[in-house]
This record gives C-alpha cells, sequence and structure tokens, in this order.
C-alpha cells in the first residue's frame, strides 16, 4: 500500500510539473521560416560553445542552421545570463519572472513567453554555466541525446516538433 501510495503521489507531481497548455507551445521548426537565436554579446565562452554545440545538434536534426541574429526584437529563442545588462533589458520588457534563480549555482529556466501573437523561447541562466546546461538541454529537447555526442552515433533527423 505504501508503495501505491508513493507511485501516485509521484504520478501526480509529474502531471503537475509536466503539464503544458496551449498557450505555451513552441516550435523549433517555424512555419516557413529558420529559427532565430539570439544571445548577448557579453555572454562567457561556455554558453557560447554551448550555443555552437546547439547549432550542429540542430543542424543534423533538422537539415538548416538557425539563424543567429544581434537583435531580441524578432529571435524566436532569447538566450541570456541573469546580471547581463542585454539580458536584463528583455527580461525587464517581457516581465519575466527570475525568482528562484538569482542568486543559485548552475541553475536555468526555460520557458514559453507570448510577446504580441508570437511565442519566444526564453532561455535563462543564473551563472554562465547554468546558461550553457539550458542550451543543451535545448539540445535534449529536438531528440540528440548526451549520451550519443561524441560516440559516433548518428543523429535522427526530424521534420517538427
Amino acid at each position: 500500500m505504501k508503495h501505491l501510495y508513493c507511485f501516485c503521489l509521484m504520478a501526480l507531481i509529474c502531471c503537475y510539473s509536466f503539464s503544458i497548455t496551449a498557450a505555451e507551445s513552441f516550435a523549433f521548426v517555424p512555419s516557413g521560416n529558420r529559427l532565430t537565436v539570439y544571445m548577448n554579446d557579453d555572454e562567457k565562452k561556455a554558453p557560447e560553445s554551448a550555443l555552437q554545440m546547439f547549432c550542429d545538434d540542430y543542424m543534423s536534426v533538422f537539415g538548416i542552421t538557425p539563424s543567429l541574429t544581434d537583435t531580441a526584437k524578432n529571435a524566436d529563442v532569447l538566450i541570456g545570463t541573469l546580471g547581463h545588462v542585454g539580458c536584463e533589458q528583455w527580461i525587464k520588457s517581457l516581465s519575466i519572472v527570475t525568482e528562484g534563480l538569482k542568486g543559485e549555482w548552475e541553475a536555468f529556466r526555460i520557458q514559453v513567453v507570448k510577446r504580441g501573437d508570437r511565442n519566444l523561447l526564453v532561455v535563462l541562466g543564473s551563472d554562465e554555466r547554468g546558461t550553457a546546461y539550458a542550451i543543451l538541454e535545448l539540445s535534449r529537447m529536438i531528440g540528440v541525446s548526451p549520451e550519443f555526442v561524441g560516440r559516433g552515433y548518428a543523429k535522427q533527423k526530424g521534420t517538427d516538433l
């Protein structure tokens, strides 16, 4: 009975934690367009390396590379680290809640935010490693397992997620 209770409790927690509404959907392959990604110019080496790995993974899964842009205005994905000036500007303009990230080590948050009639994917790290981990999580979300990286396994091609 104790095991059944634990199982039911865990199932409820998982359902609550991973529930996504239609308003929170995000297409990694926008219809008819390339995915555009914005990351602050003042990011450090770890997030830059992680972004390059994500772009490589994206290319191997979808057959096109995401477009890196130097402005957050028209980007589909916004990537930043708390405390960086450029990041703080769009956090404020999009009213993104940063509680639970400030002061943490290697923490990150990935969330969908509505801007006008489109959904944006916001990737925030509490520090540079948190931002890098968040970017690598994007690779996992498109189907690239960290177990396959560097082991010679072919990544599966996809068309839409």
